[in-house]
Formats: C-alpha cells, sequence, structure tokens
C-alpha cells in the first residue's frame, strides 16, 4: 500500500492510500503542530491493510482523535473496529448511515458475498457541524445521493467526498442499499 501526500496547505497534513476490495480511498489528516489527526474511510478488511494504515500514523508521530466514514457501504468503514482497537479514537458517521455499521444487509457487503458489521459509532454527524482536529477545521456537508447519510468533509482549501463524487465523473447513487 503507497502513501501519496497533498499539500492542502499550511498547517495541514494529508496521506493517502487506495485500500480494500473496491479500491477506496483512504486518508490520515492530521494538524501538524498538535500531531492529532483523523484517518477517513478506512474501508479494509484485511488486517495487514489496516496495519499498515496503523504504522503510517504511528511513524508520523500522530495521535488518532477521529475515524471518519464518509458513508456506511463496506469498502469505506470495514476497517473501523481494527483501528479503533489499536489507535483508540471516536468513530464518527451521519445520522442516516449509523445503523449500516452494524447491518451486513442494509450496508451491501452481502451483495459483495461478505457479511461487514462493525461497531456502533461513537457520535453521528450533522449536516453543518463543524468540528476540529488539533486546529485543523471540517466542515460536514450532508451528499446524500450515493448513500442517505452521505457526507464530504470541507477543509481550508481542501474538500474529502467519499464516493459522492468519482473522479471523471458524478458519483454512483444506484445501489440499493442507499
Amino acid at each position: 500500500m503507497d502513501w501519496i501526500q497533498d499539500d492542502p496547505g499550511p498547517r495541514v497534513l494529508v496521506k493517502q492510500a487506495v485500500v480494500g476490495f473496491a479500491a477506496a480511498n483512504c486518508y490520515i489528516i492530521a494538524d501538524e503542530e498538535s500531531r492529532e489527526a483523523a484517518v477517513m474511510d478506512p474501508g479494509t478488511g484485511d488486517p495487514a491493510e489496516v496495519q499498515a494504515i496503523v504504522a503510517e500514523v504511528e511513524a508520523l508521530d500522530l495521535t488518532l482523535k477521529y475515524i471518519l466514514n464518509t458513508h456506511g457501504h463496506p469498502d469505506h468503514m470495514w476497517g473501523n473496529d481494527r483501528l479503533k482497537r489499536a489507535l483508540g479514537g471516536e468513530v464518527l458517521i451521519h445520522g442516516l448511515d449509523g445503523f449500516k455499521l452494524t447491518d451486513p444487509e442494509r450496508n451491501g457487503s452481502t451483495l459483495f458475498g461478505f457479511s461487514v458489521h462493525v461497531r456502533p459509532a461513537d457520535r453521528f454527524l450533522s449536516d453543518g457541524e463543524v468540528f476540529e482536529i488539533g486546529g485543523v477545521k471540517l466542515k460536514v456537508l450532508h451528499t446524500p445521493g450515493h448513500s442517505s447519510g452521505g457526507v464530504a468533509f470541507l477543509g481550508d482549501g481542501i474538500v474529502f467526498t467519499g464516493d459522492t463524487l468519482f473522479a471523471g465523473s458524478i458519483g454512483r447513487s444506484d445501489l440499493p442499499c442507499s
């Protein structure tokens, strides 16, 4: 798994890697001053990939504050429990997708021949909410379509869209488990 570093501006560290069976983007977002961090969309059932996320967070000397899910499909949340056991942090997801974390039928994993369920979220996000990772502020934008509780995270000079947008096209909105 290769990590690519983005440069959204001063103070913010963003690293991205592709994980899981559906090649989802997983991000580490950190405040370079406080060393607080979030991991967004750790959607892998592969323990080795989760360990690679853990290793990168540790190598960067970060403290995990949040595990963020842009929505409740398995390719975005499958690694939540392993990551939380290894590094701590609160699991955050929009309230309309919270039930998907614990229900394989409703999160769509059974469509792919899996039965993915993770622990419930620690807290639900809502549209317009602003939260901080150290001094880095992210605003929650509710973006239903791909999933009823899909969100994007807007920061200063950067936006993380989950599956709301796909590169070169709009995001997918035809799944039965939306």
